[in-house]
């Protein structure tokens, strides 16, 4: 199935407010909130296989203060994302507690 799922709410014909992404293959979801198309505000992704970020977003990247946890470690703090989905650099100011 190549069907991209979002279930919430829009305004102006775009994400607006609180939704649910999930990508095709469900290896990605993303439950937040929304502002035109993009993941602003509160929120929980969830990269299977990978890892969960829950925490703020601005404009589409996790900024400000999240915790991003995978099987080995989970690192708790204020998140700066540069760069694209495919090359994520994340600046951080926190700390890294290893499971």
């Amino acid at each position: 199935d190549t069907m991209i799922t979002y279930v919430g709410e829009f305004a102006d014909d775009k994400c607006n407010g609180h939704g649910i992404f999930i990508n095709p293959n469900g290896q990605y979801s993303y439950d937040g909130q929304w502002k035109d198309d993009k993941r602003h505000g509160f929120g929980k992704q969830v990269m299977k296989g990978l890892g969960t970020y829950e925490g703020m977003f601005e404009h589409d990247k996790r900024m400000g203060k999240g915790t991003l946890t995978t099987k080995r470690y989970e690192v708790r703090g204020t998140f700066k994302q540069v760069g694209t989905p495919v090359n994520i650099i994340s600046e951080l100011t926190g700390r890294v507690f290893y499971n």
